[in-house]
């Protein structure tokens, strides 16, 4: 079961579990399935889906946004997330774990240029 965990803000340190398979509405709302009470959460702010075959946030047009690893979502868009991956919520960071998953990988680096090859004796 995925887990959201809050790294910043007054509810730093609490965690949240996302049903496999399922949906959860983000914000600051009592009525919302993770509230975050923070001032900079909307009172309905994201979605975290598993449509697809993947994991997605979606930003609910709100005020502050929605970034996943920094990137600004546009509003009502959804992005892909993978485990270990960080969620910002207006100024909120949370970050979004499958437990016995690898973190996202980072981007493989360039290959090596090719070394000259001799020349003939």
């Amino acid at each position: 079961m995925p887990l959201l965990e809050v790294l910043t803000g007054k509810n730093a340190g609490k965690t949240f579990e996302i049903p496999d398979g399922g949906q959860v509405k983000i914000g600051s709302s009592r009525g919302c399935d993770i509230a975050i009470k923070d001032r900079t959460i909307a009172m309905r702010h994201a979605t975290i889906a598993f449509e697809n075959g993947i994991w997605q946030v979606r930003d609910l047009g709100s005020r502050g946004g929605t970034q996943v690893n920094g990137k600004k979502l546009a509003a009502k868009k959804a992005a892909k997330i993978e485990s270990g991956d960080t969620i910002t919520l207006g100024e909120c960071e949370v970050r979004f774990t499958i437990p016995g998953a690898a973190p996202a990988a980072a981007p493989a680096p360039a290959p090596a240029a090719a070394a000259p090859a001799p020349a003939p004796a």
